[in-house]
Protein backbone atom coordinates (compact mmCIF):
# COMPACT_ATOMS: atom_id res chain seq x y z
CA UNK A 1 0.00 0.00 0.00
CA UNK A 2 1.59 3.52 -0.59
CA UNK A 3 1.68 5.75 1.91
CA UNK A 4 -0.52 8.16 0.80
CA UNK A 5 -3.18 5.89 0.59
CA UNK A 6 -2.22 5.47 4.48
CA UNK A 7 -2.49 8.89 5.85
CA UNK A 8 -5.86 9.68 6.69
CA UNK A 9 -7.11 6.54 7.78
CA UNK A 10 -9.11 6.21 10.93
CA UNK A 11 -7.31 4.13 14.27
CA UNK A 12 -9.79 1.82 15.69
CA UNK A 13 -9.51 0.58 19.04
CA UNK A 14 -10.85 -3.09 19.48
CA UNK A 15 -11.79 -2.99 22.94
CA UNK A 16 -13.91 0.41 23.27
CA UNK A 17 -14.96 -0.37 19.70
CA UNK A 18 -14.62 3.04 18.01
CA UNK A 19 -12.38 5.49 16.50
CA UNK A 20 -9.61 7.05 18.45
CA UNK A 21 -7.79 9.02 15.73
CA UNK A 22 -6.15 8.64 12.26
CA UNK A 23 -3.01 8.27 10.89
CA UNK A 24 -0.76 11.43 10.65
CA UNK A 25 2.64 9.60 9.34
CA UNK A 26 4.89 6.47 9.35
CA UNK A 27 8.68 5.90 11.17
CA UNK A 28 10.42 3.79 9.61
CA UNK A 29 13.99 2.20 10.67
CA UNK A 30 16.34 3.32 6.87
CA UNK A 31 18.96 0.41 7.67
CA UNK A 32 16.24 -2.61 7.92
CA UNK A 33 12.91 -0.68 6.54
CA UNK A 34 10.91 -1.74 9.25
CA UNK A 35 7.90 0.15 10.34
CA UNK A 36 8.57 1.65 13.82
CA UNK A 37 5.51 3.05 14.54
CA UNK A 38 2.44 5.93 13.46
CA UNK A 39 2.11 9.28 14.60
CA UNK A 40 -1.55 9.64 15.45
CA UNK A 41 -4.13 12.86 15.13
CA UNK A 42 -6.69 12.54 17.56
CA UNK A 43 -7.55 15.84 16.98
CA UNK A 44 -9.39 17.98 13.92
CA UNK A 45 -9.14 17.99 10.72
CA UNK A 46 -6.27 19.97 11.00
CA UNK A 47 -4.17 17.79 12.79
CA UNK A 48 -3.87 15.09 10.35
CA UNK A 49 -2.13 17.45 7.98
CA UNK A 50 1.57 17.86 7.92
CA UNK A 51 2.45 20.28 10.17
CA UNK A 52 -0.98 20.63 11.23
CA UNK A 53 -2.37 22.11 14.55
CA UNK A 54 -4.03 19.40 17.17
CA UNK A 55 -3.15 16.74 19.70
CA UNK A 56 -0.82 13.86 18.12
CA UNK A 57 -0.07 10.30 19.18
CA UNK A 58 2.47 8.11 18.63
CA UNK A 59 1.33 4.21 18.96
CA UNK A 60 5.05 1.80 18.12
CA UNK A 61 4.16 -0.75 15.70
CA UNK A 62 4.61 -3.31 18.12
CA UNK A 63 0.97 -1.97 19.42
CA UNK A 64 -1.25 -2.28 16.13
CA UNK A 65 -3.03 -5.31 15.80
CA UNK A 66 -3.09 -4.68 11.96
CA UNK A 67 -3.16 -2.26 9.06
CA UNK A 68 -5.53 -3.06 7.39
CA UNK A 69 -7.71 -1.84 3.95
CA UNK A 70 -9.97 0.51 5.56
CA UNK A 71 -8.65 0.82 9.07
CA UNK A 72 -5.62 0.46 11.35
CA UNK A 73 -6.49 -1.62 14.32
CA UNK A 74 -5.04 -1.16 17.88
CA UNK A 75 -6.17 -3.15 21.18
CA UNK A 76 -6.70 -0.38 23.32
CA UNK A 77 -6.81 3.86 23.31
CA UNK A 78 -4.18 3.99 26.24
CA UNK A 79 -1.28 2.42 24.11
CA UNK A 80 -1.44 6.07 22.49
CA UNK A 81 1.06 8.13 23.92
CA UNK A 82 2.84 11.84 23.89
CA UNK A 83 5.51 11.99 21.61
CA UNK A 84 7.65 12.88 24.64
CA UNK A 85 6.81 9.44 26.09
CA UNK A 86 8.15 7.46 22.50
CA UNK A 87 11.49 9.14 22.15
CA UNK A 88 12.95 5.91 20.68
CA UNK A 89 10.65 7.42 17.29
CA UNK A 90 12.11 10.88 17.38
CA UNK A 91 15.27 10.30 15.09
CA UNK A 92 13.56 8.06 12.64
CA UNK A 93 12.75 9.39 9.53
CA UNK A 94 9.22 9.34 8.99
CA UNK A 95 7.51 9.05 5.47
CA UNK A 96 6.29 13.34 5.77
CA UNK A 97 10.08 13.75 6.04
CA UNK A 98 11.03 11.22 3.36
CA UNK A 99 8.56 12.54 0.50
CA UNK A 100 9.94 15.26 -1.54
CA UNK A 101 13.64 14.37 -1.00
CA UNK A 102 15.97 14.90 -4.06
CA UNK A 103 17.18 11.25 -4.72
CA UNK A 104 20.98 11.08 -5.95
CA UNK A 105 22.95 8.05 -7.43
CA UNK A 106 26.09 7.19 -5.16
CA UNK A 107 28.18 8.35 -8.68
CA UNK A 108 26.06 11.90 -8.20
CA UNK A 109 23.01 11.70 -10.80
CA UNK A 110 20.16 13.70 -9.61
CA UNK A 111 17.21 11.32 -10.52
CA UNK A 112 14.21 12.92 -9.16
CA UNK A 113 11.84 13.73 -5.58
CA UNK A 114 10.55 10.64 -3.37
CA UNK A 115 6.77 11.41 -4.61
CA UNK A 116 5.70 8.22 -2.07
CA UNK A 117 6.77 4.89 -0.39
CA UNK A 118 5.56 1.75 -0.84
CA UNK A 119 5.02 -0.36 2.17
CA UNK A 120 3.81 -4.33 3.02
CA UNK A 121 1.36 -3.89 5.78
CA UNK A 122 1.73 -7.81 6.50
CA UNK A 123 5.84 -7.96 6.71
CA UNK A 124 4.83 -4.15 7.68
CA UNK A 125 8.09 -2.68 6.31
CA UNK A 126 9.30 -0.84 3.59
CA UNK A 127 9.53 -2.56 0.16
CA UNK A 128 9.60 0.44 -2.88
CA UNK A 129 10.45 4.13 -2.99
CA UNK A 130 8.70 5.72 -5.96
CA UNK A 131 10.78 8.76 -7.55
CA UNK A 132 9.07 11.26 -9.92
CA UNK A 133 11.14 13.51 -12.12
CA UNK A 134 9.86 15.94 -15.14
CA UNK A 135 11.77 15.65 -18.49
CA UNK A 136 12.80 18.87 -19.88
CA UNK A 137 13.16 21.79 -17.47
CA UNK A 138 11.45 22.67 -14.24
CA UNK A 139 9.08 24.99 -15.86
CA UNK A 140 8.03 22.28 -18.25
CA UNK A 141 7.33 20.10 -15.22
CA UNK A 142 5.10 22.90 -13.79
CA UNK A 143 3.08 23.50 -16.92
CA UNK A 144 2.56 20.07 -17.41
CA UNK A 145 5.46 18.34 -19.14
CA UNK A 146 6.05 14.42 -19.08
CA UNK A 147 6.99 13.20 -15.60
CA UNK A 148 8.73 10.04 -15.98
CA UNK A 149 8.53 7.65 -12.71
CA UNK A 150 10.70 4.94 -11.35
CA UNK A 151 10.30 2.65 -8.93
CA UNK A 152 13.75 1.97 -6.27
CA UNK A 153 13.55 -0.85 -4.08
CA UNK A 154 14.24 -0.84 -0.80
CA UNK A 155 17.87 -1.91 0.27
CA UNK A 156 19.95 -1.26 3.36
CA UNK A 157 22.91 0.19 0.58
CA UNK A 158 20.61 3.42 0.58
CA UNK A 159 21.04 6.39 2.93
CA UNK A 160 18.08 9.01 3.78
CA UNK A 161 19.92 12.58 5.36
CA UNK A 162 18.22 15.54 5.84
CA UNK A 163 18.09 16.56 2.35
CA UNK A 164 18.73 14.08 0.16
CA UNK A 165 18.44 10.28 -0.32
CA UNK A 166 21.59 8.58 -2.16
CA UNK A 167 20.92 5.39 -3.79
CA UNK A 168 23.52 2.73 -5.52
CA UNK A 169 23.79 2.97 -8.99
CA UNK A 170 22.02 0.05 -9.82
CA UNK A 171 19.14 0.90 -7.95
CA UNK A 172 18.33 2.96 -10.57
CA UNK A 173 16.54 0.03 -13.47
CA UNK A 174 13.79 0.10 -16.06
CA UNK A 175 11.64 -1.67 -13.43
CA UNK A 176 8.57 1.45 -13.27
CA UNK A 177 5.22 0.96 -12.45
CA UNK A 178 2.42 3.71 -13.45
CA UNK A 179 0.63 6.01 -10.80
CA UNK A 180 -2.00 3.42 -9.92
CA UNK A 181 -0.35 0.01 -10.37
CA UNK A 182 1.36 -1.84 -7.27
CA UNK A 183 5.53 -1.81 -7.59
CA UNK A 184 7.28 -4.94 -8.81
CA UNK A 185 8.93 -6.75 -5.70
CA UNK A 186 13.16 -7.99 -5.92
CA UNK A 187 10.87 -11.47 -6.26
CA UNK A 188 8.59 -11.06 -8.95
Amino acid sequence: MWTTELRGRPIVSLSEAKKVGSVADVFFRPETGEIAGLAVSTGGFAAHLPGGAGDRRLVGISDVKAIGQDAVTIPDQSLLVRPDQMTELRDLPSVHRVIGLKVVTQSGKLIGKIADIFLDPVARRVINYRVRSSSGSPLQGFIGGAQQEMIIPFSCDIRIGGELMVVPDNAVSSASAGPDEEPRTKDD
